[in-house]
């Protein structure tokens, strides 16, 4: 089975990240690390192992293999300059959300 939502078991899947900006902070601006995972099983794509395509804007590329087949999801975790904090940063994590199947797509990426 495949159509425009669903790409093969193994497949290396190119994920964009975007942020809005946070007062004068941007993705590329700051530390952060974001998180993919299908049925349970987490692979974390660090700032350093992603592709800048513009300032507020990484893809990042996951090895499908490690993270199994069904829905693809993302979580993505930054750090924050913040005086108030005692180590200087805080860590802001954005609430789950779905990788679509392209920019243009309203439907979920699928791994078959």
């Amino acid at each position: 089975m495949s159509n425009n939502n669903t790409t093969g078991y193994g497949t290396e899947v190119a994920a964009n990240i975007t942020m809005q900006p946070n007062g004068e902070h941007t993705l590329a601006s700051v530390e952060w690390h974001c998180e993919f995972w299908t049925t349970g099983r987490r692979v974390r794509v660090n700032k350093a192992d992603a592709f800048e395509d513009g300032e507020n804007s990484y893809t990042c590329y996951i090895d499908s293999s490690k993270i199994g087949r069904g829905a693809l999801w993302a979580q993505l975790y930054v750090r924050i300059p913040d005086s108030h904090c005692t180590d200087g940063y805080r860590e802001e994590v954005s609430v789950p959300f779905p990788i679509m199947a392209s920019a243009e797509s309203d439907k979920q990426l699928y791994i078959v």
